[in-house]
């Protein structure tokens, strides 16, 4: 008997695997994924993996071999954090605040983190601020078995250039395969809202899903507004001292309403200004005092496009189903 003790993600080929695995389509999106990973792992045991796409942390109990199987996805989208107390058990999750409370964890500050985290603003490789509490990577799986724990890598990048191809060939590439993955990112009867910087990624998600029929909104916001906060702060901070500004809102959102108009889709900015302070700032606080130790630059761009941006265009009366945007990837050490 395999036991889903904890999960976090999404499953974007859960329709192949349905059909593979022999899973009912019409079970909830929480049943359905359940499904998939012990199905998954008992047709093709630690290999699973390499049948799926996705985004994925997920820990599996095998009741006949009583062992533990933990995974990772491949780039590490969803975190997955283990601890192994003194009297030899494992505790696990795919959040700190899961495992900090639990009986046999010893609360001590990891210094050494202290200056790579003020370097970098995250702390990189598989430890935390805790001390024996780690990260299990992006592209492994974790074994429990007995106490002994074992880490195997199932994935990593690899680059093999192809001279033989042109310019030409890879951008009808690079298409033809962003075209394919979208049924797997929305289905059919789904309305889109986009989220437009004026750059390549949220256009190509735009334009790509209106090429397939679907309905989308085009939206983006403005935070600053006429409160000159970015030209306070490039007095304080000029250049010439290392300071590091994006481009200006206004151009940002003159960018994304040339997008709409090309591609002929409705254009929104929405005035995100109380929300960002709010949501961003209260979920910073809570992350730290929790442990993380999220790199602000990606934590702030995923809260403004995944919550405060959704959230003030549905107070605006947008209702949408699916939102694409484009997206900052950081691979982590050991990818």
């Amino acid at each position: 008997m395999i036991i889903v003790k904890t999960y976090r993600g999404h499953i974007r080929n859960w329709e192949e695997l349905c059909e593979r695995l022999g899973i009912d389509l019409t079970l909830s999106r929480e049943e359905r994924e359940h499904e998939i990973l012990i199905k998954a792992y008992q047709t093709w045991g630690c290999e699973m993996a390499d049948h799926m796409h996705g985004m994925f942390a997920f820990a599996l109990w095998d009741e006949e071999e009583q062992k533990l199987f933990c995974l990772r996805d491949q780039f590490g989208t969803k975190p997955f954090y283990y601890y192994e107390t003194e009297d030899g058990e494992l505790l696990y999750g795919t959040m700190i605040r899961d495992i900090i409370d639990q009986p046999g964890f010893k609360k001590e500050l990891n210094e050494e983190m202290l200056q790579l985290y003020l370097s970098l603003t995250y702390v990189a490789g598989e430890n935390t601020f805790f001390r024996g509490l780690k990260k299990l990577l992006p592209g492994r799986y974790l074994i429990w078995q007995d106490g002994k724990l074992e880490i195997h890598r199932y994935w990593k990048p690899e680059f093999h250039p192809d001279e033989s191809k042109t310019l030409e060939d890879w951008a009808d590439e690079i298409h033809n395969t962003l075209k394919e993955i979208m049924p797997e990112v929305k289905t059919a009867d789904e309305k889109v809202e986009s989220f437009l910087s004026g750059g390549v990624d949220s256009s190509v998600a735009a334009l790509l899903l209106k090429q397939a029929g679907h309905e989308v909104i085009g939206a983006t916001m403005a935070i600053w507004g006429d409160r000159g906060v970015k030209e306070q702060l490039k007095d304080k901070l000029p250049a010439k001292h290392g300071a590091c500004f994006g481009p200006d809102e206004k151009e940002d959102i003159e960018e994304a309403r040339k997008i709409c108009k090309q591609i002929d889709i409705p254009f929104h900015v929405f005035d995100c200004a109380e929300q960002y302070e709010k949501i961003v700032l209260d979920n910073f606080k809570k992350e730290y005092l929790s442990g993380h130790t999220p790199n602000p630059c990606i934590w702030c761009n995923s809260l403004i496009k995944f919550d405060v941006l959704p959230r003030v265009a549905k107070l605006n009366g947008i209702e949408f189903d699916k939102f694409a945007t484009g997206h900052y990837v950081r691979l982590e050490d050991g990818i």
